[in-house]
């Protein structure tokens, strides 16, 4: 097994190097590890062409094709923009509109909440959102599928906040009750969210998790 280990790392020496790579009758070499994953993708796609049950397996390729395109350009711009505002940005304000995402509370508070998540946990605790592409999302004035903000998401966002802040009142309201009425609110969408897993209800569950612990130390401490 050590020996057969070897012989599939790039650079390997003697017969290794040989032995790691498949020939034809043209001379055309191609790593094993290559095919290896070039077969993997062939039975996912296989199994995805099966799993449809379609008549038309022609349109399930397609389908895949677009899918496989969308999620490249996802990534491309995901790449692009991750981190390039964070820390130019870090020190300025976020300004968003509450709706549709949250009807907790208005257009100041929410900002300030999502203004001081990305200035603070965002960087070092809960990095997997990236900031220009959620704030692009978020300034959408109708709800739709996004890559990377939802309701979910913002209400989470905006109860683990609200559990740090340092403010006393928000509109009038005590801290901890807005606090707590944004963690309903999110443990209400919560359910709803999972037959379809993705990056923010993930990354809000997280949220929701922290929220909750900061909510049960307050609590300890006043006890």
């Amino acid at each position: 097994m050590k020996t057969s280990y070897k012989r599939l790392l790039p650079g390997s020496t003697k017969h290794g190097a040989q032995s790691s790579k498949v020939g034809s009758a043209e001379g055309w070499r191609v790593p094993i590890c290559r095919l290896e994953e070039k077969i993997s993708r062939s039975f996912s796609v296989f199994q995805k062409i099966r799993a449809s049950r379609s008549s038309r397996p022609l349109d399930v390729l397609e389908s895949l094709d677009e899918t496989h395109q969308e999620r490249s350009e996802f990534l491309a711009s995901y790449e692009e923009s991750d981190g390039e505002n964070n820390e130019a940005d870090s020190d300025q304000n976020i300004e968003v509109r509450a709706a549709p995402w949250t009807t907790v509370a208005g257009d100041e508070v929410v900002s300030e909440l999502i203004t001081q998540y990305f200035t603070f946990d965002y960087l070092y605790v809960f990095p997997p959102i990236n900031r220009a592409m959620f704030t692009r999302e978020m300034a959408s004035p109708s709800i739709h599928p996004g890559l990377c903000c939802s309701q979910l998401l913002v209400n989470a966002i905006c109860a683990q906040q609200c559990y740090i802040s340092r403010r006393e009142y928000m509109e009038g309201i005590p801290r901890l009750e807005m606090a707590e009425r944004f963690l309903e609110e999110a443990n209400r969408l919560l359910p709803h969210e999972l037959h379809n897993l993705s990056l923010p209800t993930c990354q809000a569950a997280c949220l929701i998790f922290a929220a909750a612990a900061a909510r049960d130390q307050l609590n300890d401490g006043d006890g």
